[in-house]
């Protein structure tokens, strides 16, 4: 019974499926002109993905269709080199078929419709100028837009950095030459690439799963601290975030724990607390 059961459930729901299918959820589409909203803007690169606002020129019932079209790209990574465009997928427009409206002027109503672009490379841009234009036949002037997209301040993360008031608890950073997203974090001084961060933006991510033993056979690791509401107690976790408020403090909002498993415990070099920041030397 159960087999029977379970296949008349799966045909109706493959019936629901199909019939879904067939719904169409294009909008009622009518002859109100489109602009852009702004003809050029800055903003500020702190993420991956954008919106660029659209809107119809007088009220409407209905919505606007329009074709959206990266014109032009130029631009810096961080450290000068120049941006290296390659179509559909250094820039991204996650739909080139916009659906613009319908405009209102009640008061609390959206008369903004925004087509969305993506920045892949986000973390290691300094300054991009995008050039956009939309098409169709009901477009508006404006019909062309340049948005500047520039980095805030990325701050110097190479040098060599010491926590809890104690420079004997310090660790050193170092950028890896062929790829500015690359950092290497040397705990024991031995080796510059102990262990392997991430940077976006002024984050630094050294991520669980890593380990280095030292020339005495110790096996190091990067914790963070997890808290325990019902013990009240702290418990190392894998993986540590760092954050640069400047060049010369960095901050660990989990807490920073370097060190070793030593019989039962850990023993270790650094052990910042939570919320705490570090200082370069």
């Amino acid at each position: 019974m159960k087999q029977i059961k379970f296949f008349i459930i799966a045909a109706g729901l493959l019936g629901l499926l199909a019939s879904c299918d067939k719904t169409d959820l294009t909008p009622a589409t009518g002859s109100t002109q489109v602009q852009f909203v702004e003809t050029l803007d800055t903003l500020d690169i702190i993420g991956e993905y954008f919106d660029i606002p659209l809107r119809q020129v007088t009220k409407s019932q209905t919505a606007t269709k329009v074709e959206v079209e990266i014109v032009s790209v130029s631009g810096t990574y961080v450290g000068g080199a120049e941006f290296n465009n390659v179509p559909d997928s250094t820039v991204i427009l996650t739909s080139s078929t916009v659906y613009v409206g319908p405009w209102t002027d009640e008061p609390d109503a959206d008369s903004v419709t925004s087509f969305e672009i993506r920045l892949p490379e986000y973390r290691v841009i300094q300054e991009l100028t995008i050039e956009f234009s939309i098409s169709g036949d009901h477009v508006a002037e404006p019909s062309t837009a340049t948005y500047v997209f520039e980095s805030v301040a990325q701050y110097n993360m190479e040098g060599t950095f010491y926590f809890s008031g104690d420079p004997n608890q310090s660790m050193q950073i170092t950028a890896d030459p062929s790829d500015p997203t690359v950092y290497y974090i040397s705990i024991m001084g031995e080796k510059t690439d102990e262990f392997k961060a991430t940077r976006s933006i002024n984050t630094l991510t050294a991520p669980a799963g890593q380990s280095y033993t030292d020339a005495s056979g110790r096996v190091w690791q990067l914790f963070s601290f997890t808290y325990n509401e019902e013990e009240q107690q702290n418990y190392l976790k894998e993986g540590v975030v760092f954050e640069f408020r400047s060049d010369d403090e960095i901050y660990v909002p989990e807490g920073f724990f370097a060190g070793f498993l030593d019989g039962d415990s850990y023993a270790g070099k650094i052990n910042a607390e939570s919320g705490s920041s570090g200082r370069r030397i």
